[in-house]
């Protein structure tokens, strides 16, 4: 073999050598690179999610939701859609009932709106929508 051929041979060998030590990718946080180049897996107390490692029991919440983990719901205003909460056209002064929505306090029904109740002096608001004796509601 030639001394110039030998000379680039090596050099080869030594940049094939430094290229197989280095990862040929990126290595999430809370993960370790696996032996033999296949890769990394996520350190104990972690689960592969989306290209990293997410800490487990520690889901995170859709934006506008609230609770903890699995056991979570939209907050006021917004609807929960599958995993997430979308902003629902509720009218002023209710809130989300289910799928349907109700008023507030001092509030009722009237169509699509919660008009203000007409309380006498003498009411609390809270009162007026508590059930009276058999169920009924106390009409204004």
């Amino acid at each position: 073999m030639c001394p110039t051929t030998r000379g680039a041979l090596a050099l080869l060998l030594a940049v094939l050598s430094l290229s197989s030590a280095l990862p040929a990718f990126a290595v999430p946080p809370n993960s370790h690179a696996v032996s033999g180049g296949a890769g990394w897996r996520c350190n104990t107390g972690y689960r592969q999610r989306l290209g990293r490692c997410q800490k487990i029991g520690a889901t995170p919440l859709p934006a506008n939701a609230a609770g903890k983990g699995a056991h979570w719901y939209c907050q006021s205003g917004y609807q929960r859609v599958g995993n997430q909460c979308r902003k629902t056209g509720l009218p002023a002064n209710s809130y989300s009932s289910g799928k349907d929505w109700s008023c507030r306090v001092g509030y009722h029904r009237v169509g699509e709106r919660c008009e203000k109740l007409d309380t006498p002096a003498t009411v609390t608001a809270p009162a007026v929508e508590e059930p009276c004796d058999g169920g009924y509601i106390l009409d204004p």
